[in-house]
């Protein structure tokens, strides 16, 4: 009998060990485990660097502005700026339809209340609107409509962190972004009344 529940024990205790060696080893890959993530140097500048290349042409000469929205903390969660503080709008933890939608109301706001932007570059040769030298923050993307012929293309509103991390949660100061836009053809007028 002794023997049957020594057994029985030590069967017990293999199994709790297994499951909570299993535990240790499969929870790092368990969705929505923490990370640690390094802090970002308040101090440092970025930039940001705006691809605008409509029909694979470069829109030489196409304008983006940039708002400082949000100011940082160490891990980058935003407070918005003073600029932006009487505007009831969440700058941190959106999901990717959030961030759209807060681009698209901010970029109403500025334009409502005529708030002049801390930055503009204009496109380049290359097709890039170069904004160096920004201090860390959320930021406010617009870019004018530009037009090519018979085509209008205007650039969609975005928003984007400097620094921003990649998918190895690693700190990049120095940003690129390819512009999205909406297409618009004009067929042009003819024939006669």
């Amino acid at each position: 009998m002794k023997y049957a529940m020594l057994k029985k024990s030590a069967a017990l205790l293999l199994a709790t060990l297994c499951l909570a060696l299993c535990l240790v080893l499969c929870l790092p890959m368990l969705p929505g485990t923490a990370r640690a993530i390094d802090p970002i140097d308040l101090e440092a500048k970025t930039s940001l660097t705006m691809v605008f290349c409509p029909g694979d042409r470069p829109a030489e000469g196409a304008k983006f502005h940039v708002w400082r929205v949000g100011e940082p903390d160490r891990f980058c969660n935003f407070t918005r700026t003073e600029t932006f503080a009487a505007y009831d709008v969440v700058v941190t933890n959106l999901t990717a339809q959030g961030w759209a939608d807060l681009a698209n109301t901010l970029s109403g706001y500025v334009a409502r209340d005529k708030i002049a932007p801390d930055a503009t570059a204009t496109v380049n040769q290359e097709g890039k609107a170069v904004f160096s030298g920004l201090p860390t923050g959320l930021y406010l993307v617009t870019g004018d409509v530009y037009k090519y012929g018979r085509y209008t293309y205007t650039p969609s509103a975005i928003m984007v962190s400097l620094p921003s991390r990649d998918a190895e949660d690693q700190w990049h100061y120095d940003v690129t972004a390819k512009a999205k836009y909406t297409e618009d053809y004009n067929p042009g007028g003819g024939g006669s009344k």
